[in-house]
């Protein structure tokens, strides 16, 4: 699924502690007090990449949200919520956060990057840490953080952030980018970035995927849900053993139970 954010919506009123007016504060000072220019990030992508788009209930799993093709501008500051069913998915963690900065090691904005090795001193990393974290009851994981000092703009692409989630329930959840703001050390803010969403099934084991009971998921099993495959009671290829999850449909989700258990041993 792909969107272009034009735009960059503010986050809802917080209150100003010291962080956030230092973390303001080193903005303002970085961009030199200038009037934003508008920059052309035609080309920017931002992407939600899950680990898997097939989960099931209980289980522990990352998505990482990545971008590419940051211009010779540079990327020095950034902000983005990542929004989610909190029914259906519970948030652990972000990474990077205040307290671990540089985790995971290789995140696109850790200092010292991209300069040639030796030439230059590397800068700092601020994470505002009322703008990173994970919201459950709001439904979204964030990121805000800014370079420091003689740190340049950060070009080309990487991971920006790893977030932890765990499946509650069974359902589908979009993973969905926004209120995103990316800028360059010289008062540019890029619009017009193309955004990548993306979306998580989480399933339950209704009942054993080894359907044949042969003592293993094979691909035997996989052929028995291929053929009643968009099936439904009193449908002339309704095969009950293979509505794996017991929603009266045979359907991907029931392909999937399979194939996330495939070659395992019952």
């Amino acid at each position: 699924m792909s969107k272009v954010l034009k735009v960059s919506k503010s986050f809802k009123p917080i209150c100003l502690s010291k962080s956030f007016i230092v973390f303001v504060f080193l903005l303002l000072f970085q961009l030199n007090f200038c009037r934003l220019e508008v920059l052309a990030g035609d080309n920017i992508v931002v992407s939600v990449k899950p680990e898997s788009n097939f989960v099931m209930v209980g289980e522990v799993f990352t998505v990482n949200v990545n971008i590419a093709n940051v211009p010779s501008d540079g990327l020095f500051a950034l902000r983005f919520r990542l929004y989610y069913d909190n029914t259906t998915l519970e948030g652990v963690s972000i990474s990077p956060n205040a307290t671990a900065p540089m985790e995971p090691p290789d995140h696109f904005m850790i200092p010292g990057t991209h300069w040639p090795p030796g030439t230059w001193e590397k800068g700092g990393l601020y994470i505002l840490a009322e703008g990173t974290g994970v919201w459950q009851e709001e439904g979204y994981a964030s990121l805000a953080l800014i370079l420091t000092g003689v740190e340049p703009g950060h070009t080309g692409g990487g991971l920006l952030a790893t977030i932890v989630f765990k499946a509650k329930s069974p359902g589908n959840s979009t993973l969905s980018i926004s209120d995103l703001y990316l800028s360059s050390p010289y008062s540019g803010v890029y619009r017009n970035v193309e955004v990548f969403d993306s979306f998580v099934v989480v399933a339950s084991l209704v009942v054993s995927p080894d359907l044949n009971s042969d003592g293993e998921v094979d691909i035997v099993d996989v052929a028995i849900v291929a053929k009643a495959y968009e099936s439904y009671p009193e449908h002339p290829r309704w095969n009950p053993i293979a509505d794996v999850n017991k929603d009266d449909i045979i359907d991907i989700i029931d392909i999937a139970i399979i194939a996330r258990n495939f070659g395992k041993t019952v």
